[in-house]
């Protein structure tokens, strides 16, 4: 595995011992507050009474039981800068590593000898990519 790359197991309590969904709920709402104030996505509404900034996924709602703790997971890891989690399925994750050498679902290869001129063309890319 290379050096850059690390698994992590999480081990769930017993289903009976779970959070219900309506503490789920408050979680959530409390860790939108606080990443609203950490990441400053709180723009004023516009005349419309829609909001000015933030992202499209910010909105996204949690259904379900599940659904909501994976998105009280990505409101608590969103915090740490730099970082870049996924939620999926071990066998789905490996098989997508083993295909393309890569764990995301998507990922652009850049070839060559001269480094600074791949490091150029793999910027560029970048650049259009997240447009």
């Amino acid at each position: 595995m290379p050096q850059n790359v690390a698994d992590t197991f999480v081990i769930l309590k017993p289903e009976e011992e779970w959070r219900s969904e309506a503490e789920l709920d408050e979680l959530i709402a409390v860790k939108m507050e606080e990443m609203e104030r950490i990441v400053g996505h709180g723009e004023e509404k516009g005349a419309h009474g829609d909001e000015g900034g933030g992202h499209g996924h910010d909105e996204v709602q949690a259904v379900g039981h599940k659904g909501k703790l994976l998105k009280l997971i990505e409101l608590s890891v969103k915090a740490l800068p730099g970082n870049n989690y996924e939620f999926t399925q071990p066998i789905e994750m490996r098989f997508n590593e083993l295909i393309a050498g890569v764990r995301g679902d998507v990922a652009v290869k850049v070839y060559g000898d001269d480094f600074d001129s791949m490091r150029k063309t793999a910027d560029q890319i970048l650049a259009v990519l997240q447009t």
